[in-house]
């Protein structure tokens, strides 16, 4: 996120680049179709749909972005972003369609897909060496779906094959203090509030031998499982116009770390 106050400058630009690994428990509600085949020779038929929820465990994701930056007025900046993100996690329990005591947890494996946002920073003080502010920031993440498969145990037996699709967008509202430790380093952090709002797409079948025997449709909402959490960094200049920053982010079912190269455009 960056320190929660404007750093640009009036009608200026600045270029960013970012690098954040974060980890995340996140819940699913929604609604979910099943399919099951009574004999080999009959068509699938629908079960009553049904409501379930699914945790996603351990969601770890790593996103690259390059923004750009542009004062607006001295105590104001607004950017935007574009890049990639990757995901992995454990999605369940999962149910299979005509076996009951079936359910199981499946792997996420998303390779990098598209993600950006925008935002803004303000200051809203400043006295001496000590900056008030806070900023906003709203972040899609689009990682590729990922293919699911997994075993079912005797005695039905057979396989489950299928695809995941799952993508969010994380809304970060930050406010604390930037203070200017030395001439070319300050420190910053402060509470902010997590909201994650995203889709868990679930397509599944179930083969006990080499006919299809059940099919499980699912759509989700998901979102996160704490809002309220803490964030601290550090910010430095390397050379002139260049800066770099590190900082760590947590929740109670979550945790990040960020890295961050800022060029200040003359």
């Amino acid at each position: 996120m960056g320190p929660p106050r404007a750093l640009v400058g009036h009608h200026r630009w600045v270029v960013d680049f970012e690098y954040a690994h974060q980890k995340m428990d996140l819940g699913t509600c929604g609604q979910c179709r099943g399919y099951y085949r009574v004999l080999p020779e009959e068509p699938l038929e629908l079960i009553d749909p049904y409501y379930a929820e699914f945790k996603i465990k351990d969601l770890k994701s790593d996103m690259f972005f390059g923004s750009v930056g542009y004062g607006i007025r001295e105590n104001v900046d607004v950017f935007v972003r574009l890049g990639a993100v990757d995901a992995k996690d454990d999605v369940g329990p999962v149910a299979v369609p005509g076996c009951p005591g079936c359910e199981q947890d499946f792997a996420f494996d998303g390779s990098h897909g598209f993600a950006w946002g925008f935002g803004t920073k303000a200051t809203f003080c400043q006295k001496g060496n000590l900056a008030w502010g806070g900023l906003l920031q709203i972040t899609w993440a689009n990682p590729d779906q990922s293919d699911m498969s997994g075993t079912v145990p005797e005695p039905a037996g057979g396989t489950v094959s299928g695809e995941m699709k799952l993508d969010w967008r994380e809304i970060q509202i930050a406010i604390g203090p930037t203070w200017q430790v030395r001439d070319g380093l300050c420190i910053y952090g402060g509470p902010f509030w997590l909201f994650i709002r995203g889709d868990l797409d679930i397509e599944s079948s179930w083969f006990p031998g080499a006919t299809e025997a059940g099919r499980l449709i699912c759509s989700h909402d998901v979102t996160e499982e704490s809002e309220f959490g803490g964030y601290c960094g550090a910010l430095w200049d390397v050379v002139r116009n260049t800066s770099l920053y590190a900082e760590y982010q947590f929740t109670g079912d979550a945790w990040g770390v960020g890295l961050g190269c800022i060029l200040r455009l003359e």
